[in-house]
This record gives C-alpha cells, sequence and structure tokens, in this order.
C-alpha cells in the first residue's frame, strides 16, 4: 500500500481525530470549510478566522478578494491575498521553530512554470518564512523557503505536487525540511530571522509570486511535533481533501 493510502486508513481508523488533538502544539489553523469562520459577501473571502485564536486573514479591496466555492479558498493568481498584520505573538518569529502546513488541489499544470507562493509569513526574503510551488525538470515541486537573515535557504521536495496534496514545511530552528504527503526532503541547516511584519495567504510576505492553487488548510504548529503526531496532521489534511 502506498504511504498516501496508509496515513489515509490510519485517518479513518483514528477515531476521528481532529488537529484539536494536538492542544497547545496547534497554534493556527484556517479551515474553508469552517464557514462560521469565513466572512464571503458574494462569495468574495473578506475575512478567514482560524479556529484556534480567531487570527484573522483579510481583505478590505475587493478586487483582491479571493473566491470561496466547494470548501476551497481559491486565488486568481493575480493579486488575491487574505493579510494579517502583524505576526501575532503567539506564531513563532525569530530563530523559533514550527511548522507551516498547507492542504489542497494543487491543479497547475507543469506547462506554467511561473512559481506560486502558498502561505508566507515575515517580511522580505531574507526575513521569512514560507510555502512555494515551482517547477523543476519539468514537474510540479514544492518546497519550504526561509530567511537566515543574508539569505533565503531553500528545502525541495522531490515528490509530485499535483492533485490534492498535503505540504509541511517543518523549521526546527537549526534546519528546515519540506514534506509533501509525508515524504520528507533532505534537510536543509537553517537558523531563521524571521520578523513580525505580516502573515499573507496565496503570495509571499511582499505580494510577489502570486497563487491560483485552491486552498482548504493553512495552519501553523509547534516544530516539537512527534512523528506520530505529524502523521496524524498528514492524514487528517490528506482525508479531507
Amino acid at each position: 500500500m502506498r504511504f498516501r493510502e496508509i496515513l489515509m486508513t490510519a485517518a479513518t481508523q483514528g477515531g476521528g481525530w481532529s488537529p484539536r488533538a494536538l492542544g497547545s502544539s496547534l497554534l493556527a489553523w484556517w479551515d474553508a470549510r469552517r464557514t462560521d469562520l469565513v466572512t464571503a459577501p458574494g462569495g468574495l473571502v473578506e475575512s478567514w478566522k482560524d479556529i484556534v485564536a480567531g487570527y484573522d486573514l483579510t481583505q478590505a479591496t475587493g478586487a483582491a478578494r479571493p473566491t470561496l466555492a466547494d470548501g476551497y479558498v481559491i486565488p486568481d493568481g493575480v493579486d488575491d491575498t487574505l493579510d494579517l498584520a502583524p505576526v501575532p505573538a503567539g506564531i513563532p518569529t525569530g530563530a523559533n521553530g514550527c511548522i507551516l502546513w498547507w492542504g489542497g488541489n494543487q491543479n497547475v499544470l507543469p506547462a506554467t512554470t511561473a512559481s506560486m507562493a502558498l502561505f508566507a509569513y515575515g517580511s522580505t526574503g531574507v526575513f521569512t518564512r514560507q510555502l512555494i510551488r515551482q517547477v523543476s525538470s519539468g514537474s510540479n515541486r514544492a518546497y519550504v523557503g526561509v530567511g537566515n537573515g543574508s539569505g533565503s535557504i531553500t528545502a525541495p521536495n522531490t515528490a509530485d505536487f499535483s492533485g490534492k496534496r498535503c505540504v509541511a514545511g517543518i523549521i526546527d530552528g537549526t534546519a528546515i525540511v519540506t514534506e509533501v504527503d509525508g515524504v520528507a526532503s533532505s534537510p536543509e541547516a537553517c537558523v531563521p530571522a524571521t520578523t513580525s511584519t505580516r502573515i499573507r495567504a496565496f503570495t509571499t510576505s511582499t505580494g510577489t509570486t502570486p497563487s491560483s492553487i485552491p486552498t482548504r488548510h493553512l495552519a501553523v504548529t509547534r516544530a516539537d511535533l512527534t512523528s506520530g503526531q505529524k502523521a496524524l496532521m498528514t492524514a487528517y489534511i490528506l482525508g479531507s481533501l
């Protein structure tokens, strides 16, 4: 049985496990299915609140609001973003570790070679942490990118990043790893230097590399999750897409 199928089986047999079971290790979680936490007049998302602390990703400009459809928040790939500034105190910055999570339907074909940012926070590239979709060797790939104050370090994953996927950017304070459906990249040494300027969904924190990828989950957890907790979180996201 493939790893993805094993994870989804574990979720089904896990007695209805939810990310809330992570307790204080779950720092933020936006779930597009929670329509009670999404304000979308005319189907355009003005506000998307997280489940844990009510952190509110917002967009005041109507033309820059992503669409809410079928339990996904869908940006237009041009200028749609949801922002929160500054980064709340409960979200790790500086050299403090975390895991960035994304779950959605990566439906952009490799023929579209422009990179697309899924989720980011910080400021410029050397002071940010972000999840990125890119095309490498003609295939969709995902990576976490983290600035160390002087440069940007990336941990590319070689798994195919097409279709319904879960991406985790693991930032432990000394190294970074990208997981796609639980399959890890090689670690890359990195001590983060993340500022608290803003959180931004569907583009980088500076507004470049906009995304058009349908997104259901964004989350931030502590970096020190056990392997079992990470597997359950991955399985939950995959099983809900």
